[in-house]
This record gives C-alpha cells, sequence and structure tokens, in this order.
C-alpha cells in the first residue's frame, strides 16, 4: 500500500493522547470485525472486508452522568474479489482490491457504571485507500480481439464519522467492547458501515466504580 502523508497529523494525534493520559486514565485497545464498503468506486455493490483495529483510550474525569473519552486509533481492510468466465468463444477473467489503511481520533461521552458502559461520539481522520482493478478478455478464435484492462489508484482522503457501542467490565482492569460505526468519506470515495469487538486493557489505573 502505497501511503501519502498528512504532514504532522501523527505528532499531533499522539501528542493531544499523551497529553490527555496525564490527567485522566489510560487503556489499550485491540479488536476485529468488519466493514461494509463498495469493493470499488466503479463497481455498484457491497462486500465485507475483514476489519482489524487497534487504539489508546483516554478518560477524563467529567462531571456526571457522563464521562470524557479520547481515542487515538488506527484501523486496516483488505479484501480481493477474483471472477471468471469461460465459453468456447470467450473467457473472462476480472479482479477487484480495495485495501483502506485508517489513522484517526474520536471524542466520545461515556455513561458510569461498574459493570456496563454505553459510549457515543464523532471521530474524524485520514484514510489511506489503495484500489485496483484488472479484467480480461480472451477470444480463442479471434485471438486480435483480446483485450485487457488494468487500473490502480491510491489516495488521501479526509473522513468523518459517528459511532456508539458498550463496554463490559470482565474484571479490574479489562473489558470487553462492541461498536457500531459509520464512515464518510469525502469527494468520491466509498462510505463504510463497520461492526467490531475487541477487549481493552487499563495500563495506568482501573476507572473508578461509579458511585
Amino acid at each position: 500500500l502505497r501511503l501519502r502523508p498528512v504532514p504532522g497529523l501523527s505528532a499531533v494525534l499522539l501528542a493531544v493522547t499523551i497529553g490527555a493520559a496525564e490527567a485522566g486514565d489510560l487503556s489499550l485497545g485491540l479488536g476485529g470485525g468488519v466493514a461494509r464498503s463498495k469493493i470499488d468506486r466503479f463497481v455498484d455493490f457491497t462486500v465485507d472486508f475483514p476489519y482489524w483495529t487497534a487504539g489508546f483510550r483516554v478518560r477524563q474525569a467529567s462531571a456526571p452522568p457522563v464521562s470524557a473519552l479520547l481515542e487515538l486509533e488506527i484501523g486496516h481492510f483488505s479484501k480481493s474479489q477474483e471472477s471468471t468466465f469461460n465459453a468456447p468463444e470467450v473467457a473472462l477473467y476480472k479482479r477487484s482490491a480495495r485495501r483502506d489503511l485508517h489513522l484517526g481520533i474520536n471524542l466520545l461521552v461515556e455513561t458510569p457504571g461498574d459493570r456496563v458502559r454505553f459510549f457515543i461520539g464523532p471521530g474524524f481522520g485520514a484514510h489511506f485507500l489503495e484500489d485496483e482493478s484488472t479484467q480480461t478478455t480472451t477470444y480463442p478464435l479471434w485471438p486480435y480481439a483480446n483485450w485487457s484492462y488494468a487500473s490502480n489508484t491510491s489516495e488521501t482522503k479526509l473522513g468523518f464519522h459517528a459511532l456508539a457501542g458498550l463496554e463490559a467490565r470482565v474484571s479490574h482492569r479489562f473489558g470487553l467492547c462492541a461498536t457500531a460505526r459509520y464512515d464518510y468519506l469525502k469527494a468520491d470515495a466509498p462510505s463504510m458501515i463497520k461492526l467490531y469487538g475487541g477487549l481493552w486493557v487499563d495500563l495506568l489505573k482501573a476507572p473508578p466504580a461509579a458511585r
């Protein structure tokens, strides 16, 4: 995947997270699920991509009944799809592939609770996209009519998203999380719906119990 740099974005997001961590609890999360999107911008049907994500979450003390969360995240999905058709007169091969590496930040609010907490909020970030499309058509009886097509594009898109989910605490420092999310990308890039779950581990200290 060829990435186009976003000058200073990684450094800014990391500095914000480290600075906020000094005043709150820091957690590390790892998860996976599915991202539903078009296989490429030229094909009008959606595909479920395997999606993986990791992030750091800072929980800030705030006035009840909610807490503020700042989350720095990275996510990735990649998938290719092939199809063939063979007949005595013609043979067709087609392949499409799409990859997305996402770096972003979420600003969330969370309800208090000892066992189950709900969160919701917006976010934004950069999507490093790569699309591939290949098609080859051959005519055994008329080889002069054979033709092929190939396209490979790589670009960076700014995206905005909204997410909601819940975290179920399973111990003093561990929690299981389920999230639903919608990503909107600027220009003509396909939007995405993501459903994923994962494990969060408190790195500094466990969140205080609800009063």
